[in-house]
């Protein structure tokens, strides 16, 4: 089964109609969905995603958003571990000429460790990282 990781503004964009990348971001869930699809995500990237829906849409929302991902049947989380962690600071210190988030580092490592190529992201630093970015076509 193909896998994607999904970053934080990809599930942002999805969600908020308002959002500048809401129509791609469509465009690329149905694609994925067609193909079925394994969407892989971390608890960093939802705790991202949660806070700012928290602080943007509101409490419920953010809620209802995470109930959604957590049972969703096409959707995996991965959770950052010890040893993701430390891989995740060596990661972030060696590229300190980046400005790449902690939480972007540590979904770098987390793709590494699982074999995953592509992201489901508006984020060029993954292109920066080295993988490839799910385009709607």
């Amino acid at each position: 089964m193909k896998k994607v990781f999904v970053d934080t503004g990809a599930w942002i964009a999805l969600a908020e109609r308002n959002d500048i990348h809401h129509p791609q971001a469509g465009a690329i869930a149905d694609k994925l969905n067609s193909e079925n699809t394994l969407l892989i995500t971390s608890d960093y990237v939802l705790d991202e995603a949660l806070t700012w829906f928290r602080y943007n849409a509101g409490h419920k929302v953010a809620t209802e958003f995470a109930v959604q991902v957590m049972t969703s049947n096409v959707t995996e989380i991965l959770y950052i571990d010890e040893i993701i962690f430390n891989k995740t600071i060596e990661l972030f210190r060696k590229y300190d000429d980046q400005k790449f988030s902690f939480t972007d580092c540590s979904s770098f490592v987390l793709m590494r460790a699982h074999r995953i190529r592509q992201a489901f992201t508006f984020d060029s630093h993954f292109l920066t990282a080295g993988f490839e970015l799910v385009s709607p076509i």
